[in-house]
């Protein structure tokens, strides 16, 4: 028998399944969750203010729009849709990541079919 077989029959516990034995446990899972939702708290932030006006966003914060959400407008967005350096720029990246995407996925797959079915070995 090698190690990793004593190990099985011993009932000693491999290191996968000590994290996810680690990982499992529920205080370790709520704590990751505040973790996420402070680390969220910036982008959330972000998005809100791109709903505000210039002048919304300079006299108060962005949480300000949960007591008086009528400050809330696409406006900017309408501005930016209206702006014709923003919209070619939008453009060239789709020319570039949409055929860039499925380029790489189909190589990807060729390759995994590669490494799947076939014998490097002689």
């Amino acid at each position: 028998m090698t190690g990793t077989d004593l190990s099985i029959v011993r009932g000693e516990k491999t290191f996968a399944q000590r994290i996810l034995g680690f990982f499992g446990n529920a205080f370790v899972n709520v704590l990751l969750i505040l973790v996420a939702v402070f680390w969220l708290v910036p982008s959330i932030g972000l998005f809100i203010t791109s709903f505000r006006s210039s002048a919304d966003s300079a006299s108060s914060g962005w949480w300000t729009v949960f007591t008086a959400p009528a400050q809330l407008t696409l406006e900017n967005y309408a501005n930016l849709i209206q702006n014709p350096t923003i919209m070619g720029s939008l453009w060239n990246t789709i020319v570039i990541v949409v055929p860039t995407t499925i380029a790489v996925a189909v190589i990807g797959s060729l390759a995994g079919y590669a490494f799947a079915w076939i014998d490097f070995l002689p």
